[in-house]
């Protein structure tokens, strides 16, 4: 009837049916982050949604939106190649493609980061010149070359406080949904890794250890292969275009396995100048409270 809301319209404004390696999986677009479900959790989740519909010798009948939305012409589908994560490319494209990339977590604007970059040049790289151009120049690459992996990871060692993460929380904050900071290396290098499908910038903090050789040559490939397997909890392994760029802090002398010749690898000791300690002097603890506080006010929420 004019006027009258089609039910399967309004499914569509937060439901897709995609193509997801050889499933058909349904995708939630409804939050700042695409989540996915399987048809049956699909019709679960809406079973209490009914259209009535024209039935035989002018009655009418009552069906499940979700059963009618399914063989709906109008029902949002994506194909092929179904879901990516194309950071160069649009959202969508209908009947096609439905990108995981949602875009960055910020807009772009003139303003002073010259305390971040004071930190990453006096305390990162301990004040080596060629160390901290090495550094800028790595981190444009993070946000200028978004359809391809950076093949070499940095890697802060240096005491606790030293502010490792300082540096590597900015890049992540940068990409909002599309940046992780992990705790636990067995999110990248174990069985289920679908964190990174839609991840660029990876934040490794006091995740990884040397010694552990089985985690340290599956994150080799990781760092610099051109395509990687994403594997979720009872859906189908896809590969994917490998487009991270990683990032590990520690306080242990060994935070990554580094062989003769490696190339895979920046490795900075960082400076402990404003590591707070029980020692301080009264005065030394308020110089060293206020750098941290004007930093993370002017650069680093």
């Amino acid at each position: 009837a004019p006027g009258k809301v089609d039910a399967r319209a309004e499914l569509n404004k937060t439901f897709a049916i995609v193509r997801y390696g050889t499933d058909a999986v349904i995708a939630d677009t409804s939050g700042p982050a695409i989540t996915f479900m399987a048809l049956g959790a699909f019709h679960a989740l809406n079973a209490n949604m009914f259209m009535t519909l024209p039935g035989p010798e002018d009655t009418t009948e009552r069906k499940q939106v979700t059963k009618k939305w399914l063989i709906w012409k109008g029902r949002r589908e994506f194909k092929n190649p179904g879901i990516a994560f194309e950071p160069t490319q649009p959202l969508e494209i209908p009947g096609k493609m439905l990108n995981l990339w949602r875009g960055f977590a910020v807009e772009p604007k003139q303003g002073d980061c010259s305390l971040l970059w004071a930190h990453a040049r006096d305390v990162v790289c301990c004040g080596n010149a060629e160390h901290f151009e090495y550094l800028r120049k790595w981190m444009a690459a993070c946000v200028q070359w978004l359809d391809d992996p950076l093949p070499v990871v940095l890697v802060l060692r240096g005491t606790h406080g030293a502010g490792k993460g300082a540096t590597c929380r900015a890049i992540v904050q940068l990409f909002g949904q599309h940046g992780a900071h992990v705790f636990d290396a067995d999110k990248i290098t174990g069985k289920f890794n679908a964190l990174i499908a839609d991840k660029l910038p990876v934040f490794l903090d006091e995740a990884m250890y040397a010694g552990d050789r089985k985690a340290a040559s599956m994150f080799k490939g990781l760092i610099t292969e051109p395509m990687v397997p994403i594997e979720r909890k009872n859906i189908d392994t896809i590969m994917v275009k490998n487009r991270t760029r990683y990032m590990l802090a520690s306080n242990t002398a060994l935070p990554a396995h580094v062989e003769a010749g490696d190339r895979r690898h920046f490795v900075l000791d960082c400076s402990g100048e404003y590591a707070r300690n029980q020692n301080d002097t009264t005065e030394e603890a308020a110089r060293k409270a206020a750098y941290w506080q004007a930093l993370f006010a002017g650069s680093v929420q």
